[in-house]
């Protein structure tokens, strides 16, 4: 004989283990989104500008740090520094917030939400299994000289991160630009040779937005 045992929803989802969210950097805020929980905040960091090497990556460092007992302290380093806005607008318009640093925050996403997205040039998640965490612009360093003609020795590449298009900044203004390393929108490349193929429905002069989806 045969014994069919039924149990209840409740009773199973007690036996299930319990999953977090995925984690996920908002750049440009101090803040997580709604549904959201802040890990830790900070500051955005990368190496200078005319760094010959150090990471190719944007690094959220932690604003309350802690150091390993009898840490090293010498002059043999791979050095990292701030990430400031170099915002222009349409028409050459510099942003207020220009020469400011930038902040970031690391979030964890809502429970049961167990992948992360960046999707450039979309102000949208792919479908309505994906909620938007937040929408911004695609920002990155320089990839050629600076409009405003300041020289410089060096380039090096970093990665593509969404900058929250409500973005904020540390409070004080640095007056020396060109110590850190600048962030700038990153707009398509269609009237010089290497161009894009699909321009249309890129723009030039454009800046490329971004959204960041979970699952």
């Amino acid at each position: 004989m045969t014994i069919i045992y039924v149990i209840g929803l409740t009773d199973i989802s007690r036996t299930l283990p319990s999953y977090g969210g995925v984690t996920f950097t908002r750049w440009g805020k101090t803040s997580c989104p709604e549904e959201s929980k802040l890990i830790y905040r900070g500051q955005m960091a990368s190496p200078d500008l005319n760094a010959a090497g150090g990471g190719a990556n944007y690094l959220c460092l932690d604003s309350d740090p802690s150091y390993q007992p009898n840490s090293p302290s010498n002059h043999a380093s791979s050095y990292i520094g701030r990430v400031w806005y170099q915002v222009i607008r349409d028409h050459y318009t510099v942003s207020p917030l220009t020469y400011h640093s930038v902040p970031c925050s690391v979030c964890e996403s809502a429970r049961g939400r167990v992948t992360h997205l960046m999707l450039p040039a979309q102000t949208r998640c792919p479908s309505s299994e994906w909620t938007l965490e937040y929408s911004g612009y695609l920002m990155s360093s320089a990839s050629h000289g600076d409009p405003s003609g300041t020289p410089t020795t060096r380039y090096y590449r970093t990665s593509y991160v969404c900058v929250d298009t409500d973005f904020e900044s540390f409070s004080t203004r640095h007056n020396t630009a060109w110590e850190g390393s600048p962030l700038y929108l990153v707009q398509a490349e269609c009237q010089r040779s290497g161009t894009l193929a699909s321009c249309p429905p890129y723009q030039p002069r454009k800046a490329l937005s971004c959204a960041v989806c979970t699952k």
